[in-house]
């Protein structure tokens, strides 16, 4: 059985005039964050094995 992964990618939030979080990728797989880090790094040098794994499954 394949375990549920969240995906957050690119998330910008302003509140007001401030641009508090800014091309945010997320993952979380069972309540644990897997992987945190700009664009360029996730999809060019993911830091996690399960982050690299998945790339290298929907990424062809």
């Amino acid at each position: 059985m394949s375990r549920a992964v969240i995906r957050l990618e690119d998330v910008n939030k302003w509140y007001g005039q401030f641009h508090v979080l800014r091309h945010i990728n997320l993952a979380v797989s069972q309540g644990e964050i897997i992987e945190q880090n700009t664009p360029d790094r996730f999809f060019d040098a993911p830091e996690n094995e399960r982050t690299r794994l998945f790339l290298s499954q929907v990424l062809h």
